[in-house]
């Protein structure tokens, strides 16, 4: 399916759409995207990529989809707020996503619903916020986004397992 023909039958799920040196760039809304992404599976093969950048007053997510047959090239954008954002997983459409979405979600803190195991990947447990977000400020007198000290019965040697 060619760009013209896919805005035109999905028009419903995009709110803007440019094809800009042959990339589709394809802008929805948080709640559509689901749906717009089920229908980019079939014509997408593979999860290129998946971030997130801070805008300022929003977060804006993107999908970037590739196909290797047709070496076509899509991206998809969604705009968060800044805080409390959630987006529907894209794990079950391309199981490469699942690792994606656990970095946005340690780095930005975008809650991806119904993902399997929506947890930090980056950071450790008990890090407090998201460090990726531009108002992230270290607190010198806490210490939660300190690597926790290890003492030597805890490190595993790798060699000798």
């Amino acid at each position: 399916m060619d760009f013209k023909s896919f805005t035109t039958q999905f028009a419903n799920l995009l709110t803007n759409v440019e094809e800009r040196d042959g990339v589709w760039q394809l802008t929805t809304e948080p709640r559509k995207l689901h749906a717009l992404l089920t229908e980019l599976r079939a014509l997408f093969a593979y999860p290129e990529d998946l971030t997130c950048v801070d805008e300022g007053e929003q977060l804006r997510v993107f999908y970037r989809l590739y196909d290797p047959a047709s070496r076509q090239l899509a991206h998809v954008y969604v705009r968060l707020p800044h805080t409390g954002g959630h987006l529907t997983t894209a794990s079950d459409l391309w199981r490469g996503y699942e690792w994606q979405e656990r970095e946005v979600f340690d780095l930005f803190g975008i809650i991806f619903d119904g993902h399997p195991d929506l947890r930090r990947i980056l950071t450790w447990d008990g890090f407090q916020g998201h460090p990726l977000l531009k108002d992230y400020q270290i607190d010198n007198e806490d210490s939660s986004w300190r690597i926790p000290e290890e003492d030597n019965d805890a490190i595993i040697d790798l060699l000798n397992r």
